[in-house]
C-alpha cells in the first residue's frame, strides 16, 4: 500500500518509536483519516497526551477524522491532561465485543468459504476445541489447512485436520 494510504507505527508503551517518527507526515493533508490504536497506553504521558490533543485539534480544524481504539472507554482512562480528556471523551464511541464460540464457528466457516474451503459444523467445532480461538491464529491455520488439502486434494475433515495439527506439533 502507498505510504500516503496507510502508515502503521506501534506507539505502545513499550514501542521505541517517537513521535517525529509518525507526524507531521510527509503528505499529512492527504490522509483522509488518521486511526490510531492503543490510545490507553499513552495515558498518563504528558508529552503524548499534548501531541495528540494537538493533533487532534489540527485534524478536526482541517475536516480530517481521527479514529481512535482502545480496550476501554475513554472516560475510564487516567488521562494527565483535563483537555485531552474531554476530547477524547467527547466523540462517538462503539463498545465492540469477542465473539462467542458459536460465532467463532460461524466466522471460521466463513472465512473457510472465502478461501474456497468447505468445513463441516462438526470440523470447525473440532478445530475450535483443539487449537487457539483467537482469529488471527485461526487464520493462519485455515492457510495451513487450504495448502494441504490442494496438496493432498483432501476434504477438511476432521481426521484431516488432526492430521494436520499433528503436522504442525499443535495436538
Amino acid at each position: 500500500m502507498s505510504e500516503t494510504r496507510q502508515r502503521i507505527l506501534p506507539l505502545g508503551v513499550k514501542s521505541q518509536a517517537s513521535l517525529e517518527d509518525f507526524y507531521p507526515h510527509p503528505n499529512a493533508e492527504a490522509l483522509r483519516a488518521l486511526c490510531l490504536d492503543n490510545v490507553e497506553s499513552w495515558a498518563g504521558q504528558r508529552d503524548k497526551e499534548t501531541f495528540f490533543f494537538d493533533l487532534y485539534n489540527e485534524r478536526m480544524g482541517c475536516g480530517r477524522p481521527l479514529l481512535l481504539a482502545g480496550r476501554q472507554a475513554a472516560q475510564l482512562t487516567d488521562w494527565v491532561l483535563p483537555d485531552w480528556a474531554s476530547r477524547v471523551s467527547a466523540g462517538l464511541q462503539y463498545a465492540l465485543r469477542f465473539p462467542g464460540d458459536a460465532e467463532k464457528r460461524i466466522i471460521l466457516q466463513e472465512m473457510a468459504q472465502r478461501r474456497g474451503l468447505q468445513i463441516g459444523v462438526d470440523a470447525a467445532l473440532y478445530l475450535l476445541r483443539h487449537y487457539p480461538r483467537d482469529l488471527g491464529a485461526l487464520d493462519r491455520m485455515l492457510s495451513v489447512l487450504d495448502t494441504r488439502s490442494w496438496e493432498q486434494q483432501r476434504e477438511v475433515t476432521i481426521p484431516f485436520i488432526r492430521l494436520c495439527l499433528a503436522a504442525e506439533n499443535l495436538r
